[in-house]
This record gives C-alpha cells, structure tokens and sequence, in this order.
C-alpha cells in the first residue's frame, strides 16, 4: 500500500509526494520538499517513518511547522486523512 504526503504550499496550492524514505522539507535545495518562501527555514521539518507510523518533527525554533493548521513541538505522530 502506497502512502502521500499532501503538502499545502503558502500561496495555498497542494503538493501530493508518495512517501519512499524519509523527507525533509525546507527553503533550501538540497531538502527533500524545497519550498521557496520567507516564511520557511532552510532545514524546517522532516518526516520519519517509526515503528509502521510516521511522524513529523518540526526543526526550526524560527518558524511553526503546522499539522492542520496547528503548531507541532517536537514530534508529531501523524493520521491518515
């Protein structure tokens, strides 16, 4: 079974990413997600897959990362839908 990520872009466009490996997201290139915005760290979450779940760590002490438009501290374990 195949898993997606669905990433909601600041100009609030959607990005699905099957999920293979571990995926860092943040503005700079060599991330797995590079987003381009001011609003986001160089290096601001990766998301790691433990123990058959998945789970998102926020990076950044600058900027919020959001799950459902709530901030994460540290890690989140993360739901389907």
């Amino acid at each position: 079974m195949k898993t997606w990520l669905t990433v909601v872009l600041p100009d609030n466009t959607q990005k699905d990413i099957e999920i293979t490996r571990n995926i860092t997201i943040g503005r700079a290139s060599d991330n797995s997600i590079a987003i381009n915005h001011p609003n986001i760290s160089h290096y601001q979450a990766i998301l790691e897959k433990k123990h058959q779940n998945y789970y998102l760590s926020n990076l950044t002490k600058t900027n919020n990362t959001l799950v459902n438009g709530t901030p994460i501290l540290g890690e989140k374990a993360l739901k389907s839908g």
